[in-house]
């Protein structure tokens, strides 16, 4: 076969060849009834030994396990269980996966930390954020164990962030610490072995956002989800938003598609220079980023010179990729198809292709075929392992229908001389939407896809669009001081850091920043007038008042916000979270605003029949409430834009919220490190 005009055919059985078959030998989990459906983490030790993490993906709530594949007799062998070495809590959700976060440290131990995509046993799904602050049947955090192959023990070093799922992460044996990026929050940690402490360099990127990069300066890279890229000096400790933004793909609105959007994908250091290479998700461009010089080149498409496929529009992107000895890039790719068949939307996943390009010889990308067996296809390939001393690639499977993962091992010294040469067809029904398998395999997502959207922990508007004000300034200097509503179509706030105000800007309600600048050059009667409207407020209310409190905790019954309501009342929101009305000095309490943390901030609409909360321990996950008299208090969600029509953003730490003049939109701003103001109708 020639690659370089090899094309699948979409929904064409003669179209889906597999790589050729010599020197390929798969190994895999049971198919039916296995916990273990997924494997996101891939390692190859110096010594040649291959380390998988097994990990239980919204199935049955089984714990992650690490096992060893052994090439010679094509065979996995468990080395430990995460519960039996973290002592897990019975109510508690699992720690069911390790996820991109295996290293190895000097002395040779395996270094790696849980993370969870699987349910509580009392819980019906994964409902993650949903638990985030419940101290019993939420998340206790990840925990950085360390396995030693000589003495076959792991050891637990404990949860360096309580309740946060921490992953994508890489060792730097430089300074003996570990980095790793929080799953619901988007900060990036430190831990270091030397001391035993944890740094929290703040927040970097927005929810779900799991790779990070070690460079060949030994410092720590990462592009968040809205597609700019960071650097953590290492050295320095300095953490620096670079000068490097990614468009979303075809320079429309982001693909709702992908969870990833456009972070960053596969990375490899390129040997022997100052250069890594990298992909993003939802991206088709290969980029090549010079640490020495803050050089970025964007080498072109990662897919095949000619036609990769036909009726195929949408690309999941690279999660891994490797250096053979002669300097040949290989990778993985996935490609979708979204194309109407008959009334019904059709989705459709193919299974991935092996790629090679030799990019520094001049040389195009070159598809290889599908990788896997003629019984079975693999479904994603999260990790690829090049063995160069030893001539063998490994190639992980995940989330094969729900299935167990798998393993495929190829003999490079066997393999090469035949890639060209055309594989067998692929005969795997999961790979064919007709088939009985695919169909219960679409439903049984379909139907834990239903479930969490039932019970999401997201605030969901019939529009919301956020504006990055972190982008126009040093990113800590973008936090949220104030909001207020000049008029119906605009916005205008001032934003700082550590509550000292540095600019002042305004916002449409299309979501353009029209106006930002120096807060001194704002003249001063405007600025007296913005200290005047500015939300929140402080709060000054008459004293002795007997305010709400949570049993146990009288000494944070103390107002922290509060709103002019209906008929001369008010509404104070307290340090512990609860809304209360108070009617001259009577106090009636509402309840608890949100899961955690004090009330920030309150405003009403012109009639002040319906108001608007933020609230949240900076630690936990901000939330938006709602109260008006006839429905009561209820808790909205926390703010997350998951792409698609408008721009991808999460922010956790939320102090402003203003009600427009008609009562038809707010304005809510964050005061995390990555300042936004969101445009939300209601």
């Amino acid at each position: 076969m020639d690659s370089k005009t090899y094309m699948y055919r979409f929904l064409d059985p003669d179209g889906y060849r597999l790589i050729n078959q010599t020197g390929v030998q798969q190994a895999c989990f049971p198919m039916d009834g296995c916990a273990y459906n997924a494997c996101w983490d891939g390692f190859l030790a110096p010594d040649g030994r291959v380390y998988l993490a097994a990990a239980s993906e919204i199935t049955v709530g089984e714990y992650a396990k690490m096992v060893e594949y052994r090439f010679e007799d094509n065979s996995f062998h468990d080395l430990f269980y995460s519960r039996d070495v973290i002592l897990p809590p019975e109510r508690a959700i699992t720690a069911s996966k390790f996820h991109t976060s295996t290293d190895v440290m000097e002395d040779g131990r395996i270094i790696t930390v849980t993370h969870t995509t699987d349910k509580a046993p009392s819980h019906p799904t994964w409902l993650y954020l949903q638990y985030y602050e419940n101290v019993w049947e939420g998340f206790p955090g990840s925990s950085i164990i360390l396995y030693d192959p000589k003495t076959g023990k792991a050891e637990n070093v404990g949860i360096p962030v309580p309740r946060e799922s921490l992953y994508g992460g890489v060792y730097n044996r430089k300074n003996h610490c570990y980095y790793a990026i929080g799953y619901a929050r988007g900060h990036l940690y430190e831990y270091s072995f030397l001391t035993k402490r944890v740094t929290d360099f703040g927040k970097v990127t927005e929810f779900e956002t799991f790779r990070i990069h070690l460079g060949p300066d030994y410092n720590v890279y990462g592009v968040s989800k809205s597609g700019t890229m960071f650097r953590l000096d290492t050295e320095k400790r300095e953490l620096v938003n670079l000068n490097h933004t990614f468009p979303p793909k075809n320079g429309g609105p982001d693909d709702s598609m992908s969870v990833f959007t456009r972070a960053m994908g596969g990375a490899v250091n390129v040997p022997g220079t100052s250069k890594f290479l990298f992909t993003l998700f939802q991206s088709e461009g290969m980029y090549l980023y010079d640490t020495a010089t803050d050089e970025l080149k964007n080498l072109g498409n990662y897919r095949s010179a000619d036609a990769y496929c036909k009726g195929f529009d949408s690309y999941e992107g690279v999660f891994s990729m490797k250096f053979d000895s002669n300097g040949v890039l290989w990778y993985p790719i996935t490609c979708y198809s979204n194309a109407s068949r008959g009334n019904a939307d059709f989705s459709f996943r193919l299974g991935p292709s092996l790629m090679r390009w030799d990019l520094f010889r001049g040389g195009r990308p070159e598809c290889l075929g599908m990788i896997g067996t003629p019984k079975r296809a693999n479904a994603t390939v999260s990790s690829i392992m090049l063995d160069n001393k030893r001539g063998r690639m490994y190639l992980v499977d995940t989330n094969h229908a729900q299935d167990g993962m798998s393993l495929l091992a190829i003999d490079m010294k066997q393999f090469l001389p035949h890639m060209y040469e055309c594989g067998p067809r692929c005969c795997d029904p999961y790979i064919y939407p007709k088939t009985p398998r695919y169909v219960a395999m679409r439903a049984k997502s379909d139907e834990q896809r239903r479930i969490m959207n039932e019970n999401s922990a997201d605030f969901r508007p019939s529009r919301m669009i956020p504006v990055y004000l972190w982008r126009s300034c040093k990113p800590e200097d973008s936090r949220v001081i104030g909001l207020t509503w000049l008029d119906s179509n605009t916005v205008e706030g001032v934003c700082g850091d550590c509550g000292k105000a540095k600019y002042c800007f305004r916002v449409t309600v299309g979501g353009e920043l029209s106006m930002f600048q120096p807060i001194e050059k704002i003249p001063e009667e405007h600025r007296q007038w913005l200290k005047a409207h500015l939300l929140p407020q402080k709060t000054e209310l008459p004293s002795g008042l007997d305010w709400p409190c949570v049993c146990g905790r009288r000494y944070k019954a103390v107002p922290s916000a509060d709103a002019d309501w209906s008929d001369g009342k008010k509404l104070v929101g307290t340090l512990d979270g609860v809304l209360a009305v108070l009617n001259g000095k009577c106090v009636f309490s509402l309840g608890m605003a949100a899961p955690s943390g004090p009330v920030h901030c309150l405003d009403t609409d012109a009639a002040k029949t319906v108001a608007y909360g933020v609230a949240g321990d900076p630690d936990d996950l901000g939330s938006v409430f709602r109260y008006d008299d006839k429905h009561g208090l209820r808790w909205l969600g926390r703010l997350y834009c998951a792409g698609g029509d408008y721009p991808t953003a999460a922010s956790n730490d939320l102090s402003s919220i203003a009600v427009n003049p008609g009562g038809t939109m707010l304005a809510v701003g964050s005061k995390d490190r990555l300042g936004v103001v969101y445009i939300i109708t209601i």
